[in-house]
C-alpha cells in the first residue's frame, strides 16, 4: 500500500515507523529541521528499552510524492487546513485522508479541503512524544488506529488499511460506529484537558479531590448529550466507562491539550472545547461547564504545574 503521512512528530513517526519497518511504501510530507533529519538520519523510534533507527522517504512537496492509496494526517486539528491544501498532488480519486487528532472536528476541518468521500475519521490511542526532530518515544497505551468510512460502511480501501495496519502490529478493530469512538475518545481528552490546564494539576489529583471530580464528571456528560443530540449512538454505561479509563491512567498523567496550554504554547484549545461549545449550541445543548473553560483558557489563564505523559 502506498501511504503518504503529513507531519511526523509523535503520531505520524510513530505510525510511520512501524508501516515502514513492515515492509509499506510509505512517504513523509515534512519540512525544515524534521526533513533534513529524516533524509539524513532516518527516523528513530525508542519503545521501552527497544530503539530502531528506520531509513525513510521523505520530501518537502507533495508533487514530489504524488497520489497515493492513503494519507495520514497527522498534524494538529490547527494545522490540517494549512497541511491539507498543498498536498494535493497526493489525492486521487480512490484516496482516503486519515484523521487523527483529538477532539471531535478533525474529520470536519479534512472534509473542507478534501471532500467528505476523501475523509476517514480515525481515532488514535497511543501515548508518544516527539522528543526532537526525528527522534519518537512511544510511552504507552495499545498503539491502536481504528478507522471507518464517513457512513461506516465496509469499503475495499477501508479493509485494504486494516489489513495494513494489523500487518504492522497497529491494532485497527473494525468500529460499530467510528462517529461514536470520536465522540467517546472526546470524552477522555477535553475535559481533562480543560479541568487540567484551569487547575494546573495532573489527572490524578482532578480524580482525588471531590470538587473537581464532579466537575469532570459533568463535564463528560455534557459531551454525551452533545453526541446523542447529534444522532451518535451512546452506550448507556458510557460516562461511567470514560470515568473507568481516566482513573486507569497514571496519576501524574496530563493531557497533550493541558500541556500547551500550560507552557504557552500554540494550543488545540478551539478545536477541542471551542468545537464542544459550538456543536452543543448547533444540538441546543447546554454547555456551561465547556463554555467556562474554554472563555477562560482563551485568555491564557492556563496554570503552570506538573507536566505529564498521556497523549
Amino acid at each position: 500500500m502506498r501511504i503518504a503521512i503529513i507531519g511526523a512528530g509523535a503520531i505520524g513517526g510513530f505510525f510511520g515507523a512501524k508501516l515502514v519497518a513492515c515492509g509499506q511504501d510509505v512517504h513523509f510530507v515534512a519540512r525544515g529541521r524534521t526533513l533534513d533529519v529524516l533524509r539524513s538520519q532516518g527516523l528513530t523510534l525508542v519503545s521501552g528499552a527497544r530503539r530502531q533507527v528506520i531509513p525513510v522517504h521523505a520530501a518537502e512537496d507533495s508533487s514530489d510524492i504524488g497520489p497515493v492509496d492513503i494519507v495520514l494526517c497527522c498534524v494538529k486539528a490547527t494545522q490540517v487546513i494549512d497541511a491539507l491544501e498543498p498536498a494535493g498532488a497526493l489525492i486521487g480519486s480512490g484516496t482516503g485522508v486519515v484523521t487523527t487528532q483529538n477532539g471531535v472536528d478533525g474529520p470536519r476541518l479534512t472534509a473542507s479541503v478534501v471532500g467528505r468521500e476523501h475523509t476517514l475519521p480515525g481515532v488514535v490511542k497511543v501515548f508518544a512524544q516527539a522528543l526532537e526532530p526525528g527522534l519518537v518515544s512511544h510511552v504507552g497505551g495499545p498503539g491502536s488506529l481504528e478507522v471507518g468510512e464517513w457512513h461506516n460502511e465496509p469499503t475495499a480501501r477501508i479493509a485494504a488499511l486494516r489489513a495494513a495496519l494489523i500487518a504492522a502490529q497497529i491494532p485497527s478493530p473494525a468500529p460499530r460506529d467510528v462517529w461514536e469512538l470520536l465522540w467517546e475518545k472526546s470524552m477522555i481528552v477535553v475535559p481533562a484537558g480543560g479541568l487540567g490546564a484551569l487547575s494546573g494539576v495532573p489527572i490524578g489529583e482532578l480524580l482525588s479531590r471531590p470538587g473537581l471530580r464532579r466537575v469532570l464528571v459533568s463535564a463528560i456528560r455534557e459531551i454525551r448529550e452533545i453526541a446523542a443530540a447529534r444522532g451518535v449512538s451512546m452506550a448507556d454505561e458510557v460516562v461511567e466507562r470514560t470515568m473507568a479509563f481516566i482513573e486507569s491512567e497514571p496519576p501524574a498523567a496530563t493531557t497533550s491539550l493541558q500541556r500547551d496550554l500550560m507552557a504557552g504554547r500554540p494550543s488545540e484549545l478551539d478545536p477541542q472545547l471551542g468545537a464542544v461549545v459550538r456543536y452543543g449550541r448547533d444540538a441546543g445543548v447546554p454547555t456551561p461547564l465547556h463554555e467556562l473553560m474554554y472563555e477562560v483558557l482563551k485568555l491564557g489563564r492556563g496554570r503552570q504545574g506538573p507536566v505529564g505523559l498521556a497523549g
